[in-house]
């Protein structure tokens, strides 16, 4: 069938019985009609060629059992699985999907407690819950054993790690059977993926990458499931519990393998950011699900709120995917978000007097569907959204982009040395109040100053020396706290 990767990674078997895949089916002697090909359930169009999109719902004795598979233009495959579990289901241990891998497969996983890589040979036994590079002569893959979590109000997740999944390996007739294995859970769901490929998909001789998979962990703070991306809630955030996870919009690891250019990282985020496509609202922005508790109490902001900062992330992510592959759907979803940010920071803005006489604007961090109060604009927000003001403007040609943009850059220097605080840190944000607060990132704002300047650069020949002073002011801090990154 044309949806095998390599003859050694067979289809997977789901629990009801048969093949993901359809199957093939005889025809009788002398019929020359045969059956039709099977047609994938959507298209995602992209300049590479078409990502094929296959949907399945199963309906099983302990609940729903749901498949999404991304078929790639280079032939890799994207799986990904969620089982919702009844109320009353019986307890047990069901078996999500079986792969087949050659005799000799290496299973590579980080430690981050030893801060060490371990490569073994796949063998038969149990493989405890993880994260697996494994890596044959057929091929590679990315697996996550099965993690199982209970939905709780606002789109959060509660992690169960009792109740984590494992891998059962047994030796088949060309090498290794690899069953995905999680216990039923009533109430609950279980959520996993898995990325194959005919090809290596991590050089692994590369230290930088061996770096770069040792943070980029699926298990820890940042989380994959079927309704995207989902990251470790905050205390202050509603609901809140130990291991409570929100749906984040900003999608970190997916949206920084956007501006990679390795296999796997294009594997990842092409299928990631187009399932986080589904998180948009009808206003244009993608709304983080999750309340917090500050502020409501601050700025009468609550559940589903719009965070500038979570949104420049996620649509810078997808303007770099549709400037490197033509992705319609990408492009379409930008724009309509670039009218919503229009919008929004017309009527939500500081305006601060300039010599020049030019306007020169601070932009609100949060807006709420149902009105909120005014609130702080911080720095790392405010970079973050002129830059992708300016990649709009490249999409579009539109040129009040790039006139909001010039806007935002004044209010910056508008601003100028008051960000800059008596030991050299820069103020995180500018106060309702017109005063400056709030502790600043270690380093995250000094990026973000940088990635300005080269922006700048790149667009004009030139940028404002103030740029310049807030970035010297805050490698002496940093250097003085001993910070890298």
């Amino acid at each position: 069938m044309r949806y095998l990767l390599f003859s050694l990674l067979l289809c997977t078997a789901l629990l009801c019985g048969g093949c993901f895949f359809q199957q093939e089916y005889p025809v009788p002697p002398g019929d020359a009609q045969l059956l039709p090909e099977p047609e994938p359930d959507g298209i995602l169009q992209t300049g590479d060629g078409d990502v094929e999109i296959w949907l399945e719902k199963t309906e099983q004795p302990w609940g729903l059992q749901e498949s999404r598979v991304y078929v790639l233009p280079n032939g890799d495959e994207f799986h990904q699985i969620r089982c919702s579990f009844d109320a009353a289901a019986e307890a047990g241990e069901i078996v999500l999907d079986t792969l087949t891998f050659p005799k000799k497969t290496s299973m590579r996983r980080y430690s981050a407690e030893n801060g060490e890589w371990f490569v073994s040979e796949l063998g038969a036994g149990e493989i405890s819950g993880g994260q697996y590079h494994s890596s044959s002569s057929a091929g590679s893959a990315l697996l996550l054993t099965p993690l199982t979590y209970l939905p709780r109000e606002n789109h959060m997740l509660e992690y169960l790690p009792a109740q984590d999944g494992f891998f059962r390996s047994s030796r088949s007739r060309d090498g290794w059977q690899l069953e995905l294995c999680a216990a039923v859970t009533p109430g609950a769901q279980v959520e996993c993926f898995y990325l194959l490929s005919g090809e290596q998909l991590v050089d692994w001789e590369d230290p930088v990458q061996q770096t770069l998979w040792a943070g980029y962990d699926f298990t820890a703070a940042n989380r994959w499931c079927y309704a995207g991306y989902y990251y470790l809630a905050p205390e202050n955030y509603i609901p809140s519990g130990e291991n409570y996870y929100h749906r984040l919009p900003a999608a970190y690891i997916a949206a920084q393998c956007g501006e990679k250019d390795e296999r796997i990282c294009y594997d990842l985020s092409l299928p990631m950011l187009h399932v986080m496509l589904e998180l948009q609202n009808d206003q244009g922005y993608f709304p983080t699900q999750a309340g917090s508790q500050w502020l409501l109490e601050d700025y009468e902001i609550g559940a589903g709120f719009y965070d500038t900062r979570f949104n420049s992330d996620l649509v810078e992510a997808l303007l770099v995917m549709n400037e490197k592959h033509q992705i319609p759907e990408f492009a379409d979803a930008a724009m309509r978000y670039g009218q919503y940010f229009q919008s929004m920071a017309e009527q939500n803005h500081y305006a601060l007097p300039m010599e020049n006489g030019e306007e020169a604007w601070l932009i609100w961090d949060y807006d709420y569907r149902n009105g909120c109060l005014a609130n702080h604009c911080s720095l790392n927000h405010q970079i973050a959204e002129i830059l992708v003001l300016y990649r709009l403007f490249d999409l579009t040609g539109y040129e009040g982009y790039e006139t909001l943009a010039q806007r935002m850059l004044n209010g910056i220097l508008a601003v100028g040395e008051d960000w800059i605080l008596p030991d050299q840190d820069l103020a995180y944000a500018y106060l309702s109040d017109g005063s400056m607060g709030m502790q600043d990132y270690p380093y995250l704002t000094y990026n973000d100053l940088f990635d300005l300047r080269a922006a700048l650069d790149a667009r004009y020949g030139s940028h404002e020396p103030m740029l310049d002073r807030l970035m010297s002011a805050k490698m002496s801090w940093m250097e003085q706290k001993g910070v890298t990154g």
